[in-house]
């Protein structure tokens, strides 16, 4: 059983991409709507892989593709845990809590997991309400 005080992997990973933000780009760490534009970059630079193999003239069995497309997804995630961190809430907590709201919208199936479990998302909050994930 884990400690709900202590800052969940997710968490501690945020930290992590802020902290690399503010070595490596101090003038921008600090920015929402940069941050939020550069990882929807990040989102067309994936999206123009998965074009171009729709289309045909990539493949994903070709192991550049491949890994172009993971480091692709892999800077959209860095970005996404930059933007946590920015909004001060756990993103992992928050996956659980909207996880359950979407069960509870949309039907139980099969997986389980631990919806909830932590409580508190965002600051001052009981849960994270929103719109559909």
């Amino acid at each position: 059983m884990t400690d709900a005080r202590l800052p969940s992997h997710i968490k501690r990973m945020q930290i992590e991409a802020d902290g690399d933000s503010r070595r490596w780009f101090p003038e921008t760490a600090d920015n929402l709507p940069f941050m939020v534009l550069a990882m929807c970059g990040e989102a067309g630079e994936l999206a123009n892989i998965v074009k171009k193999v729709a289309r045909g003239d990539m493949s994903l069995r070709d192991a550049k593709t491949r890994m172009a497309a993971c480091m692709e997804v892999t800077d959209v995630f860095t970005y996404l845990l930059d933007i946590a961190e920015l909004l001060n809430f756990d993103l992992e907590k928050a996956y659980y809590v909207k996880r359950a709201e979407n069960q509870r919208r949309f039907g139980t199936g099969a997986g389980g997991g631990t919806a909830g479990q932590n409580g508190s998302v965002l600051p001052g909050t009981s849960s994270n309400a929103g719109g559909k994930a």
